[in-house]
């Protein structure tokens, strides 16, 4: 691997994506048909809201490469930050269809899903992410997720619990733990709603969000090039 783009990487993962996206530019700078660094410069640019830039990075990974998945869940993760939900689910579908093995695309179609409510599909994606990667994180949260939308809360909140048993520092689940116990607080105060209530179901309904947006990013990134 390209050291520029090594380094690229580590800093993507640290979240450090302004450094991230210089680094990835250097090693696209001495290698220009590198489609892998394409789409992590994409994934970068989404992260700073360039969307217009992130978008045509996706694009042009896929244009070297069009069997490369990577590219495809970059292109998917882009138009999904951009709202273009109708258009991430093929591109979802086609980075599956190329690798039927990869949790962090089935924590991407579940995100998808998650985006419009489906709620079965939802949990089915993430649980088939999750035969392939028992502990993967945004599988789990967002199956978490979906099964207190499908009322199955105690269900849910021992996924949590498994969850944070493997990883306590993982900031996502503590998320997701504070929101399921939330949920679980509105559902069982819904016939006492009042307007002191109302400003904390905002923020509940926003943490549900966050949560949402969050779960989708715990991937490790970590592809042979």
């Amino acid at each position: 691997m390209n050291a520029n783009l090594e380094r690229g990487l580590l800093l993507y993962q640290q979240s450090r994506h302004e450094m991230a996206e210089a680094e990835l530019r250097q090693a696209l700078a001495s290698e220009p048909h590198d489609s892998y660094a394409h789409a992590l410069l994409a994934l970068c640019l989404a992260h700073r809201e360039k969307f217009q830039d992130a978008t045509a990075e996706a694009q042009q990974a896929i244009h070297l490469q069009p069997d490369f998945a990577f590219a495809h869940y970059a292109h998917a993760s882009v138009l999904l930050d951009r709202n273009r939900v109708d258009e991430a689910l093929p591109a979802i579908q086609e980075a599956i269809r190329l690798d039927p093995e990869d949790a962090d695309y089935y924590s991407m179609l579940a995100s998808i899903h998650s985006s419009e409510r489906r709620w079965r599909d939802a949990l089915s994606a993430a649980e088939q992410g999750l035969q392939f990667d028992s502990e993967h994180v945004g599988c789990t949260n967002l199956r978490a997720i979906a099964m207190v939308k499908l009322g199955r809360k105690a269900e849910a909140g021992t996924t949590i619990d498994a969850a944070l048993a493997r990883n306590p520092d993982s900031a996502v689940t503590h998320a997701n733990q504070a929101w399921t116990l939330l949920e679980k607080v509105n559902r069982e105060r819904r016939w006492n709603i009042s307007a002191n209530r109302c400003g904390s179901t905002r923020k509940m309904n926003g943490l549900g969000r966050e949560s949402l947006r969050r779960s989708r990013r715990g991937t490790s990134f970590m592809r042979s090039c």
